[in-house]
């Protein structure tokens, strides 16, 4: 169990299984194509 909401969040990067996007991005637009090809890849939660 994790104590915080923070320390989950670092297990996943470490693990691969999350992708911090750095650039800023629309979150109606942009995030919305960006995770369906993430998600059609198999790849890791954004």
């Amino acid at each position: 169990m994790y104590v915080s909401l923070e320390q989950a969040l670092l297990d996943l990067e470490k693990a691969g299984l999350l992708k911090r996007i750095h650039s800023e991005v629309d979150p109606n637009l942009e995030m919305a194509e960006m995770a369906r090809i993430a998600f059609e890849k198999g790849g890791p939660a954004l």
